[in-house]
C-alpha cells in the first residue's frame, strides 16, 4: 500500500496567506501495517485515490476499487466524491455519493475508516458560524458563548454597580465654639455588600449551569454508545448465525467474503470508540471481531500452504488484540488459549505437509526428534481444544472446522508414522 502524496515530517506554521490545507488519517488497526500510518494530505488541487498506478493517492488494498474516490476543493470546502466505486464511501455512517467534508467528520473509503483533519483554511473561506443565539454552549477551547440575559448578569463585575457618594466633610465649628451638628452616617457601605453577595450568588448559579451542561452532555454521549454497541453486537450476532451451518470446505471466495463482512462492523466500531474510548463493551466486541478475522484468514493461508504466514499471524493477532484495552472487566473469550490452540493446528498441518506418505520406504520421513515434538504438540492440541469446546462450537465455528480436520487427518497421520517408526526398531 502506497501514499504518493507522503510528505517529510516537519514543522508547517501557516500563516492567513496559505493555501488551505487538510488530511485524511487513517483509524484502521485491523489491517497490514502500512495501513495505519496511512495519512493523506489534501490541498487545492484535485486528488483521485483508488488501488490503480494512475490515481495521484494509489491505496494497495483489494476492498479499494481502481479508482474509488476524487476529493476537490470548491467554494472554500474539500468535497468527497464516489467514482462508482464497488463498496462506496461513507461520512459519519451515511453512505454519500457526492459531499462536503467538515472538521473531526469520520470518513470510509473501501471499508478504510478515516478522520478529516483541516489544518489550515487559507484566505476567503468562511469562519466557523457562531452558536445558535437560542442557548448557551461551550466551545472546544472552553470559552463559553452566554446568550442568557441572566448569565450576562452573572458575569457583571462588582466594580460595574453605581459608586456610592462620598460622605461631605463636617462644616467647620461655628464661632462661638459649639460643635455643630453631623449628617447621618452613609447606607453605601450595607449597599455594596449587598451588590456582592448577589454576584456571588450568581456565579454560583453560573458554575451549577455549567456543571449541568457537562453533565447533561456526558449522560447523552454514555446513551449513544450504548445504542452503538448494541447495534453492532446485534450485527455480529446474525454474521455468526448465517456463518454457522456453512460448510467445513468453504471455497477462498466464501471466506473471503466473511471477512469483508466482519471488517465492515469493525470499521463501525472503530469510529464508535474514537467517540468512547473506555467502553467495556465496545472494546470487548473489538477484540471477537479481530479474532473472527483471524480464523478466517488462517484457514485461507492453509488452504494455500502458507505456513510461515500463518505462524506469523498468531503473534500479530495476539498484539492486536491486547492492544484493545478494558476500562473494566476481562475479555469475553480466553483469546491467549484460543490462538495457542491455532498454533498447535499450524504444526500439525506443516507437519503432513512435510511427511505426507507414511511407509518404511518414504523419501521424506519424520526422525525421532521431530516424532517427539509432534507427539508433545499433540498433548497440548487435546487440552486446549478441550478447555475451549464450548466457544469453538458456538462462536468460533471456522477455527473449530479446522481443527475437526487436524483430528480426522493430520493426528491420524502421526499415529502411522509413529508405529512405522516403532516397528523399524524393533
Amino acid at each position: 500500500m502506497s501514499n504518493d502524496n507522503s510528505a517529510d515530517e516537519k514543522t508547517v506554521i501557516y500563516t492567513g496567506s496559505a493555501s488551505p490545507a487538510a488530511r485524511l488519517v487513517c483509524l484502521d488497526t485491523l489491517l497490514d501495517e502500512s495501513l495505519k500510518s496511512l495519512d493523506i494530505r489534501v490541498g487545492v488541487q484535485d486528488e483521485t485515490i483508488g488501488r490503480s498506478d494512475d490515481n495521484s493517492i494509489s491505496i494497495k488494498y483489494n476492498k479499494m476499487s481502481r479508482n474509488h474516490a476524487r476529493v476537490s476543493f470548491e467554494n472554500g470546502k474539500w468535497i468527497l466524491e464516489d467514482l462508482n466505486s464497488a463498496n462506496g464511501i461513507y461520512i459519519n455512517e451515511q453512505r454519500i455519493t457526492r459531499a462536503a467534508m467538515g472538521q473531526g467528520d469520520i470518513v470510509v473509503i473501501g471499508q478504510v475508516p478515516f478522520r478529516f483533519e483541516i489544518e489550515n483554511t487559507g484566505p476567503g473561506m468562511a469562519p466557523e458560524p457562531p452558536p445558535p443565539a437560542d442557548k448557551d454552549y461551550v466551545g472546544d477551547s472552553g470559552t463559553m458563548y452566554a446568550q442568557h440575559v441572566g448569565v450576562i448578569e452573572s458575569l457583571a463585575s462588582p466594580d460595574d454597580q453605581p459608586e456610592p457618594e462620598l460622605e461631605d466633610l463636617p462644616p467647620p465649628p461655628s464661632a462661638n465654639g459649639a460643635e455643630p451638628p453631623r449628617a447621618a452616617p452613609s447606607a453605601a457601605p450595607e449597599k455594596r455588600r449587598g451588590g456582592m453577595g448577589k454576584t456571588v450568588a450568581m456565579l454560583v448559579v453560573l458554575i451549577g449551569l455549567v456543571g449541568g451542561y457537562f453533565y447533561w452532555q456526558s449522560v447523552s454521549e454514555d446513551k449513544q454508545s450504548e445504542a452503538l454497541y448494541s447495534t453492532y453486537k446485534k450485527e455480529t450476532r446474525r454474521f455468526l448465525e448465517q456463518v454457522e451451518g456453512a460448510s467445513s470446505t468453504e471455497p477462498r471466495q466464501a471466506l473471503e467474503s466473511e471477512i469483508a463482512a466482519v471488517d465492515t462492523i469493525a470499521a463501525r466500531v472503530d469510529v464508535a470508540l474514537q467517540q468512547a474510548k473506555h467502553h467495556t463493551g465496545l472494546s470487548q466486541l473489538k477484540q471477537q471481531l479481530l479474532f473472527l478475522v483471524f480464523e478466517r484468514r488462517l484457514a485461507l493461508l492453509l488452504q494455500r500452504g502458507d505456513f510461515y504466514d500463518a505462524e506469523s499471524l498468531i503473534p500479530k493477532t495476539r498484539a492486536a488484540i491486547d492492544a484493545v484495552k478494558l476500562e473494566q472487566g476481562a475479555p469475553l473469550y480466553d483469546y491467549g488459549s484460543l490462538l495457542d490452540l491455532s498454533e498447535t493446528a499450524v504444526q500439525f498441518k506443516h507437519f503432513s505437509a512435510q511427511y505426507p506418505t507414511p511407509g518404511p520406504d518414504s523419501t521424506a520421513r519424520p526422525d525421532d526428534y521431530a516424532l517427539r515434538k509432534m507427539l508433545e504438540t499433540k498433548g497440548r492440541f487435546i487440552a486446549l481444544k478441550k478447555q475451549n469446546y464450548q466457544d469453538l462450537s458456538v462462536v468460533y465455528a471456522r477455527l473449530h472446522q479446522l481443527l475437526e480436520k487436524v483430528e480426522e487427518q493430520d493426528i491420524r497421520l502421526l499415529n502411522r508414522w509413529q508405529e512405522i517408526s516403532k516397528r523399524s526398531r524393533t
